[in-house]
């Protein structure tokens, strides 16, 4: 009985120092982890950012297609936008979450000849299946 609450006494010293060494000197276990928290900081910060431009309905439906893509806690926004009020909307948006020097506004503001291009390939995509359909017949 003696030797057993000494084994089980020994078991338990040795789990401590080896806990006790893994803190001291942490494995590449840890340091992938950090570098997971750093990427899911910048993926929450980019989720915030969409989330408040899709929920404002203020913003054009090209405003919700955007690219929002957060870097080192710098927010980068790309894409098109239907007027220079709706990117300087959008940058604010991202500015408020992020702070103003951690945003880089990319906004393209779709002219006339774009909006045009955009509507005559959405007319065209729309248009393919059918054809498709019809031609298979």
């Amino acid at each position: 009985m003696a030797n057993t609450v000494f084994v089980v006494a020994g078991l338990a010293m040795i789990g401590l120092a080896s806990s006790w060494a893994g803190a001291q000197t942490p494995g590449p276990a840890a340091a992938s982890q950090s570098i997971s928290s750093v990427s899911g900081i910048d993926s929450d910060l980019a989720e915030r950012v969409r989330r408040s431009v899709v929920s404002d309905r203020n913003l054009s439906t090209y405003a919700a297609k955007i690219k929002i893509v957060a870097n080192d806690g710098t927010i980068h926004l790309s894409g098109l936008v239907q007027n220079e009020g709706e990117k300087a909307q959008i940058g604010s948006k991202a500015a408020a979450i992020a702070g103003q020097r951690h945003v880089v506004n990319d906004l393209q503001v779709m002219n006339a000849a774009t909006a045009g291009d955009t509507l005559r390939d959405l007319l065209r995509q729309a248009s393919e299946p059918r054809a498709a359909v019809a031609a298979a017949n």
